[in-house]
């Protein structure tokens, strides 16, 4: 016979052998918080990789920087950083640009290049650049009417390290021809200048040259023609003369260049005036033949 217990007697036993009674569902709540709970987001770690150089930027290289205080200037590209900034150099005798970073996105590689072997530049790293942290704390009201702050100068030692680098480089730029001067002239673009920059940078060249034109003033004469072979007349007129600045067939009207607008009117006046003599002359001859018939 199979002996039947109940289930109290069954967790007695099983209690009674060292086991723990399984425990109940927990109820589910019957209200939700007003407010969400806050948790962190899990993120995948990234590993860090340097940036990776361009093939036109190797140590020696002569870079044009395109942004920044130097914005124009010609640098020596010495090494980059682990952040993946290059560091550059003008050298500072030459033209006045000392030892700093640069994001390889705005600078423009040229094909002249400098012997930089044998120039030590372990020194600076991206801690060496590394400003120091500011004072927020509250400031008196003595501070705040004590008027402008002393400038602040520049540490010993950077002014010592950039003295040592352009000692290294000095010698190694005046030994090729006419490049101190190359590299103290700013380089600059100009209405109509096309010069051989590499893909990734030519966006941002056409978009700052587009931004030098964008607005553009030229004080021209408005002219309102009565015909459309006035039109054709003055146009072309204003055409040969060089003043034509802008014309609409449809609407008759003109726009020429103000120094040139009384010479325009003059040629407008002289047209008007042939025309009209064309004009009563033509009448006159009709005039005669109604009188002969």
């Amino acid at each position: 016979m199979v002996k039947v217990t109940s289930v109290e007697q069954a967790l007695k036993g099983t209690l009674s052998k060292g086991r723990t009674a399984p425990k109940k569902a927990s109820k589910t709540p019957s209200f939700y918080p007003a407010d969400d709970a806050k948790f962190p987001l899990k993120r995948a770690a990234v590993a860090k990789t340097q940036t990776k150089l361009r093939a036109s930027i190797t140590p020696g290289t002569i870079l044009i920087l395109l942004a920044g205080h130097f914005k124009g200037k010609r640098v020596i590209f010495l090494k980059q950083l682990e952040s993946g900034l290059l560091l550059v150099c003008g050298p500072y005798g030459v033209n006045g640009v000392p030892a700093k970073r640069v994001n390889q996105a705005y600078v423009i590689a040229t094909s002249q290049k400098v012997d930089v072997a044998g120039v030590d530049c372990s020194k600076f790293d991206d801690k060496y650049f590394k400003k120091p942290a500011k004072d927020r704390s509250k400031k008196s009201e003595e501070d705040f009417f004590k008027g402008e702050a002393e400038k602040k100068e520049l540490p010993a030692s950077y002014v010592a390290d950039n003295k040592a680098l352009d000692a290294a480089i000095a010698p190694k730029v005046q030994a090729v021809p006419h490049l101190a001067g190359y590299l103290a002239t700013k380089f600059t673009l100009r209405s109509g200048d096309q010069p051989h920059v590499p893909p990734h940078v030519e966006d941002q060249i056409c978009l700052w040259d587009r931004e030098r034109h964008r607005v553009r003033f030229d004080e021209v004469c408005h002219v309102q023609c009565r015909s459309k072979a006035e039109y054709r007349a003055v146009a072309q007129y204003s055409v040969d003369l060089g003043a034509f600045a802008w014309g609409s067939d449809v609407k008759l009207r003109l726009l020429v260049r103000y120094g040139l607008a009384e010479r325009t009117l003059a040629f407008i006046r002289r047209w008007r005036t042939r025309e009209a003599q064309r004009q009563s002359r033509g009448l006159e001859l009709q005039d005669l033949s109604l009188i002969h018939i």
